[in-house]
């Protein structure tokens, strides 16, 4: 049997609520060992990007992407089509 620990996303959150780095941000849920985390997020750019033909070689404007992100690497849209 697995021990599943679900952490819904709020549809309803304010963007500035949100968080788009990898760290520093305080935890919202806490796993014992065997335990599996069932979450989902929303994207840097706000649900705007839909299919592979939203993207662009460079983000879009508002896009939110974490600073240790932008200062570790040289960030570009990716996926099929790209």
């Amino acid at each position: 049997m697995v021990d599943l620990v679900e952490f819904p996303l709020d549809p309803d959150a304010p963007l500035s609520s949100l968080i788009y780095s990898f760290g520093g941000a305080e935890a919202v849920a806490e796993l014992e060992p065997g335990q599996i985390l069932s979450t989902a997020t929303r994207d840097c750019f706000a649900g705007r990007v839909r299919t592979t033909a939203d993207l662009t070689q460079k983000p879009l404007e508002g896009a939110r992407i974490g600073a240790d992100l932008r200062e570790r690497a040289n960030w570009r849209p990716h996926g099929p089509g790209v």
